[in-house]
């Protein structure tokens, strides 16, 4: 038996015209910092753990992402400067912030001795308040890449 389906099996194509995404929440991390003229990923979420990871200028931020959705009206800006989060402190301000499939490993990638650098942290540990520091349990500094 072929594992590949057969494309008379596949379902007919839609046209979908009037999908669109709807804003639900507006929310400020922190002040604005400059204008980053590269393309870079500083935002992600771990379904499983309920956590969000926001590359600042600080670092990362680290929020339970169940307090994202408490609004405060409908036209404001909630602001997470109070809400209670964890800072994982980076030598530079990070260029991307992403997650392992399983959500267990934070990997966020700054510059760390005039090089870039791929630093890879626990979810589980960087988020614990009663764990101290909140150090990289790898770090990978990519080759060939001086900053």
């Amino acid at each position: 038996p072929s594992l590949l389906r057969k494309m008379d099996d596949d379902p007919p194509e839609k046209e979908v015209d009037d999908f669109y995404f709807k804003q639900l929440e507006k929310v400020r991390i922190g002040d604005p910092g400059p204008a980053v003229n590269h393309r870079c990923s500083l935002l992600c979420v771990s379904s499983f753990y309920g956590l969000t990871f926001v590359g600042c200028k600080e670092g990362v931020h680290i929020f339970q992402t169940a307090l994202l959705g408490i609004k405060t009206n409908a036209n404001s800006v909630a602001e997470l400067s109070s809400v209670d989060h964890v800072t994982v402190p980076c030598a530079s301000p990070p260029l991307h912030v992403s997650l392992s499939s399983d959500g267990l490993t934070l990997c966020v990638v700054c510059v760390r001795d005039k090089r870039l650098t791929c630093l890879f942290f626990d979810t589980r540990v960087v988020f614990s308040k009663e764990l101290g520091t909140k150090e990289p349990f790898s770090s990978l500094p990519l080759a060939g890449n001086d900053a």
